[in-house]
């Protein structure tokens, strides 16, 4: 199972995930990558919260490591992202591709929606590929 850390700064996405992997998906290990442009901050931010709020064991790939090319090569992954192009390769290699990017858009941080109100993110949303909204597994 492999993650895609991107906009998890949010632990209420992390307390919904924990719930979704342990209970919906049994899952017993996460491994979890950083987007590029994660700064250092950033990502001390994401790992303090991920192992305050996820109960799996968590393994932190490497920067180098191209999940796109493991998408390729492997077979019965499951993938969960944002949206992001390793959903994409997911999609066409046949694995199972799960997306939280709804549930980001119901974070709600000191009472105001952190991005269902973005209306830049509904419109990146509404635009991704069909054959991504059609295979991919969007997260209520």
């Amino acid at each position: 199972n492999i993650l895609l850390a991107n906009n998890l700064q949010e632990g209420q996405v992390l307390k919904k995930l924990n719930e979704f992997l342990i209970q919906k998906q049994r899952f017993k290990k996460l491994f979890y990558k950083f987007h590029p442009n994660h700064t250092d901050a950033q990502k001390l931010e994401i790992r303090n919260l991920m192992h305050q709020n996820i109960s799996l064991e968590l393994e932190e790939l490497d920067a180098t490591f191209s999940g796109e090319l493991l998408a390729i090569n492997a077979k019965n992954l499951t993938f969960i992202v944002n949206l992001s192009s390793l959903g994409i390769y997911g999609v066409l290699f046949k694995h199972q591709v799960f997306s939280f990017s709804k549930w980001l858009c119901e974070v709600k941080i000191d009472s105001s929606l952190l991005y269902g109100n973005n209306s830049g993110y509904k419109k990146f949303l509404n635009a991704m590929p069909d054959i991504y909204k059609q295979h991919v597994n969007f997260l209520n």
